[in-house]
């Protein structure tokens, strides 16, 4: 409690991960909330956001305590020292790039950054004090966001980085959406490469590759591929879509009839309709 306001003081902490590039994933967590109070504020702890794009964070809070609250948006770690760049009372909810809006109805206050440069890197706190730790890299990982596969059959999976960072640092691909219970299920240190029905290359020039073999709809979900650094992962979303395979040989042999059947009618011309 703020004694001298009277006001709760919430702090949660999260990740902002600013790219250059493409979207490389977006690793959404609940924050832990660090506070007396039950009823404060949350968010998802992990957001990617695209330079040059705009990136909207959810700001979720006990609507009971705090709907007629004034929600603001500052940059700075600690409350005393954190600048105010937007805030509830702003013409039109807009300030520069910056932009705010309440609902307290459903208790949830958003902001929109829009035009992202690296320049926005750093700490960022809300009313109700969440807090936001933003980071820079500079397309370290990337790879297709969505892939499927057939049943019984393998799907290979490529993923580039920044050779003249991490072409010695360890790769590796996990099973599942967030970051901190992704389960590694084959890295670079593997025997041969190899695990089960998944597989690992590395050729060091920019490019690892992930093979998983005899695919079953139980593969179908989220991994991510990933390297491993001192205190903080790159790591990029893959979605992996497995399908039984039947409605495409199905349309494939339906095509191939009607190829052969065209094929046949331009060579007899009897065969012509009247």
């Amino acid at each position: 409690m703020d004694k001298s306001s009277g006001a709760h003081s919430l702090y949660t902490f999260g990740n902002l991960l600013l790219k250059d590039a493409l979207v490389l994933s977006s690793y959404s967590s609940i924050c832990d909330i660090l506070s007396i109070d039950s009823g404060g504020l949350w968010a998802e702890a992990e957001v990617t956001g695209v330079v040059g794009r705009a990136i909207t964070i959810d700001c979720r809070y006990g609507k009971q305590t705090y709907s007629r609250h004034r929600k603001y948006w500052c940059r700075g770690h600690f409350r005393s020292t954190c600048k105010v760049v937007i805030d509830t009372r702003a013409d039109n909810g807009q300030r520069g790039n910056f932009s705010i809006v309440d609902n307290a109805r459903d208790g949830v206050f958003t902001v929109t950054m829009k035009n992202l440069n690296t320049r926005d890197t750093g700490w960022y706190c809300t009313e109700v004090s969440k807090c936001i730790y933003t980071s820079y890299f500079s397309d370290t990982l990337r790879a297709t966001q969505s892939v499927t596969g057939v049943v019984g059959r393998a799907i290979t999976i490529d993923c580039h980085y920044q050779k003249q960072w991490y072409r010695n640092n360890k790769k590796y691909w996990c099973w599942g959406y967030y970051r901190d219970s992704c389960q590694v299920v084959i890295d670079t240190k593997a025997n041969n490469g190899r695990r089960g029905r998944f597989s690992i290359t590395d050729n060091r020039d920019g490019v690892f590759t992930v093979t998983m073999e005899n695919l079953t709809t139980g593969d179908a979900g989220w991994y991510n591929c990933g390297i491993e650094i001192p205190v903080f992962d790159p790591m990029f979303g893959v979605e992996l879509h497995v399908s039984e395979g039947k409605l495409s040989e199905l349309l494939i042999l339906i095509l191939m009839c009607k190829t052969l059947i065209c094929e046949s009618n331009q060579e007899d011309p009897t065969s012509t309709i009247q």
